[in-house]
């Protein structure tokens, strides 16, 4: 069944993920929610980002490595899948506007044209996994 923490995802990208699970329905915090931090990384070179809503429907995007803009409009970011939750590759937002070190992005996944969406087990990493396993057997 659907539980908190499963990211959910649309046809174009991440929408969020679940934070409130009910009976006949639950609750998504959305890509662009100021709460909401998504581990990600630039498609065009691989740069490590985070994508940080800003509640306004967009998203703000830092790269890890200060000092330098390497965003470029149009520059599409999509998730890292560090720190597990969210699995790689998933698109999340188009950038749209330089500012200083950051960048304005729009999210892909647009939850008011949304018909489906496909609500996912949360992504471990191998590593993860490995070690989830190991610590299973040792005594």
């Amino acid at each position: 069944g659907v539980r908190e923490g499963m990211p959910v995802r649309s046809p174009y990208g991440l929408v969020g993920r679940i934070i409130d699970v009910g009976e006949l329905a639950s609750r998504i915090l959305l890509v662009s929610d100021r709460t909401s931090i998504v581990p990600a990384r630039l498609l065009r070179n691989g740069i490590p980002v985070i994508a940080q809503g800003r509640g306004d429907g967009t998203v703000e995007v830092r790269p890890l490595e200060v000092g330098r803009n390497p965003f470029k409009p149009g520059d599409l970011i999509i998730s890292s899948g560090t720190g597990g939750l969210y699995p790689p590759l998933v698109p999340v937002a188009r950038v749209v506007k330089l500012k200083g070190d950051e960048a304005i992005a729009l999210p892909l996944a647009d939850p008011a044209t949304t018909s489906f969406a496909i609500v996912e087990p949360a992504y471990e990493p191998a590593a993860m996994t490995s070690e989830n396993e190991s610590s299973k057997t040792q005594p």
